[in-house]
């Protein structure tokens, strides 16, 4: 994982974006991924461009230790904060929930990020984006649990599905939950 932290290069590299017809960047740099709400603004002020910031938490080991004793609860509701109100700590709020990391197998602290999501997709509306692990299984396993937990499947977005699945009888099943496939490797 490369650390991108430099926001005048961002900057650039957004109106590059916007020269060949570009105008919308989604970033899921969310808990564990050194979210930068400030920067996300500055990029959004410098370039006209739509940025959209996620909220959450990526795969356990990327975590703050101190999350294995939150409750599904306690992380909805800081994303609703995060959505409703701003995330980290400032004014920015976020737009979708994710990128929510899972691994294969699942961590219980992941799954407990992932009830939360669900609980806050349904109190604010706003989509959820899975990163998946990468075991053939495991997206299908995340849908069947968002479904079975209360989550509108038509509101997640499964990342990576070109790094996970290669065949088309498991891709057109998932694609049958109604989630959004995302294929960007």
């Amino acid at each position: 994982n490369c650390l991108l932290d430099r926001v005048d290069i961002a900057i650039d590299e957004v109106k590059r974006m916007q020269g060949v017809g570009g105008r919308s960047i989604v970033d899921l740099s969310c808990g564990g991924l050194s979210p930068n709400p400030a920067g996300l603004a500055e990029i959004a002020r410098q370039t006209g461009a739509f940025v959209i910031m996620g909220c959450g938490h990526y795969v356990h080991e990327y975590q703050n230790p101190a999350n294995a004793a939150r409750s599904p609860e306690d992380f909805a509701e800081e994303m609703i904060g995060s959505v409703q109100e701003g995330a980290w700590g400032t004014e920015v709020r976020a737009g979708i929930l994710g990128e929510i990391g899972c691994q294969a197998p699942w961590t219980a602290q992941e799954q407990r990020v992932m009830r939360g999501a669900i609980l806050a997709q349904g109190q604010t509306g706003a989509s959820i984006n899975v990163h998946p692990g990468r075991h053939p299984d495991q997206p299908q396993e995340v849908a069947a649990f968002i479904v079975a937990h209360g989550g509108d499947a038509e509101r997640v977005v499964i990342s990576h599905i070109d790094r996970t699945l290669f065949d088309t009888a498991r891709i057109l099943r998932l694609a049958d939950t109604g989630c959004v496939l995302e294929f960007d490797l």
